[in-house]
């Protein structure tokens, strides 16, 4: 895209390091920090869906490639969390961009899940049973049911009902228990609470989706969610983490 490539990339994580190292200094000066969980979710990987998710001049490189450099993200992510000295998981659940899209397959047959494994010569990442595509994530208590969202319909590119009805059925239908839902694929950030559920929607790496402009009429939000969790309360305290402004963190 525009302003989006692999350097662009590179540079985003590094921001998003360094925010988190300032973020974790911050709360440390005012009690412990000792664990950071990494969720992905979902399209780590653009696919090569032509037409269907993308443009032919976005796909930069070939899925094999692609998963090449996402195994140097999560190198990348690991970094911060050993200098910082703390205790670190991933997680991660297919998206649509990994879908193979050629029946008859097997639901497990995701480029996402490809990377994921793909990835743990850098860094263990847990990743759904075969057949499944969610988890639930226990972080000192509170669990956060991880979803990448693309099976809710939007009305005139609005996701809003669909996400709160959503959140609502599953926490009815899904028979792990939890307690607060993340969701990718819409390239917005946003948080919201329907029915007492806390939804997080995070935003993405990219900027510049000329596949998501000329469909949806739509920007991609380029900011990632960072919160923090206590034992007693849950949630307490949350940043956006703004990966192409300088300023790289806005509370």
């Amino acid at each position: 895209s525009l302003s989006f490539n692999l350097s662009a990339l590179w540079e985003r994580l590094d921001r998003w390091g360094r925010a988190v190292g300032n973020i974790v200094s911050l709360h440390r000066s005012a009690y412990p920090i000792e664990n950071l969980r990494v969720f992905f979710l979902g399209d780590v990987l653009q696919g090569e869906l032509v037409d269907k998710q993308m443009m032919l001049d976005e796909l930069e490189i070939p899925v094999l490639e692609q998963a090449d450099v996402f195994v140097d993200v999560v190198r990348r992510i690991a970094k911060p969390a050993k200098e910082l000295d703390l205790s670190l998981r991933m997680y991660g659940v297919p998206g649509n961009h990994g879908s193979v899209r050629r029946p008859p397959l097997s639901s497990s047959s995701n480029w996402d899940l490809v990377a994921y494994k793909l990835a743990e010569t850098a860094w263990p990442i847990n990743i759904p049973l075969s057949g499944v595509d969610y988890l639930v994530a226990d972080v000192t208590g509170t669990r956060f049911l991880l979803k990448h969202g693309h099976g809710i319909p939007m009305s005139s590119t609005v996701p809003f009902y669909g996400i709160t009805r959503r959140a609502v059925l599953w926490s009815k239908s899904i028979p792990v228990p939890w307690d607060v839902l993340c969701l990718g694929h819409f390239h917005t950030m946003n948080v919201l609470t329907y029915d007492t559920i806390p939804i997080y929607m995070n935003g993405t790496f990219v900027s510049d989706d000329e596949y998501v402009r000329s469909r949806m009429g739509l920007e991609s939000d380029t900011e990632q969610w960072l919160f923090g969790v206590s034992p007693k309360h849950g949630v307490t305290w949350q940043y956006r983490i703004w990966l192409k402004d300088t300023h790289g963190v806005k509370e």
